[in-house]
């Protein structure tokens, strides 16, 4: 992942700078600077951000009437995908 990444992962969960700053655990100081590219992305906050991100993903699994979408379910097996790659 990197910033622009971040960025549009931000945007697709529906979050502003700030409520995603909360979400990783940082100050919304520290989390704008990530997104302007004067701070760098850690691995931290990438797996902060994924894990976050499946996580939304997972509630949003349960309303079937988004869940039941083909959009959905093949974002969401492209997560799982993902997910289980960087753990190996």
């Amino acid at each position: 992942m990197n910033t622009d990444e971040l960025i549009a992962v931000r945007k697709a969960l529906v979050l502003n700078q700030t409520q995603m700053a909360e979400e990783l655990g940082l100050k919304l100081r520290a989390y704008q600077d990530i997104e302007s590219g004067t701070a760098t992305l850690r691995k931290m906050h990438i797996m902060a951000a994924e894990r976050f991100a499946l996580s939304k993903l997972n509630q949003l699994w349960h309303h079937k009437e988004i869940a039941g979408t083909q959009w959905f379910g093949r974002l969401y097996r492209e997560a799982r995908a993902a997910a289980d790659q960087m753990a190996d």
